[in-house]
């Protein structure tokens, strides 16, 4: 499902995004939004129908599922409450030995772990609300697949190399945790 040309193909392509449109579903439930931003609303794909007709559709057209002619049935959640448990203590935390890595490094064989500096600890509510915290990564060259799928590569002035970044919010987890008192958190990339 990786590559955007052929995703569709994929026997797993139909039942992963009607799972997405049962979590948006799911998300909307609890008195979300959908993306009240007009030029999402009215950006539009050309498709073909079920008569070979090419027919525009806006993204706002695709927002309720029940005009799409299709529902989910309303299930039990019993995540909804549930928080991560922590792996380690707040004193285990404290004691833990990270070597430093220099920032950028090359991963190839083996596991590679770095402490991160937090900008900040123990912001307010109001301060999280108004600026998330998030890990943004930066991959030049990789074979193989990892969990965002790039829309397009970015080519970069070596010859073959790709690019591609991704985040990973964590303002949530450090909250979960109980520790928003730490400052710095350990990052491990495992090949």
């Amino acid at each position: 499902m990786g590559a955007l040309y052929s995703a569709a193909r994929d026997p797993i392509f139909y039942s992963h995004h009607a799972n997405i449109d049962r979590m948006w579903t799911i998300w909307k439930s609890f008195g979300r939004n959908d993306i009240t931003d007009p030029d999402y609303q009215n950006a539009s794909y050309v498709f073909y129908d079920e008569n070979e007709n090419l027919v525009r559709v806006k993204n706002s057209d695709a927002f309720d599922t029940k005009k799409l002619g299709y529902d989910y049935k309303q299930l039990d959640l019993p995540w909804l409450n549930t928080k991560p448990t922590p792996r380690m203590t707040k004193a285990q935390r404290r004691r833990r030995r990270v070597k430093k890595v220099d920032l950028p490094f090359t991963l190839k064989d083996k596991i590679v772990s770095t402490v991160v500096k937090r900008p900040q600890i123990n912001r307010s509510k109001v301060e999280k609300d108004e600026k998330k915290e998030s890990l943004l990564f930066s991959i030049q060259e990789f074979a193989g697949s990892f969990v965002n799928v790039s829309h397009a590569a970015q080519t970069s002035s070596d010859a073959g190399s790709t690019e591609t970044t991704f985040s990973i919010g964590i303002t949530n987890l450090w909250d979960q945790l109980d520790a928003n008192d730490e400052d710095s958190i350990v990052v491990t990339l495992v090949p």
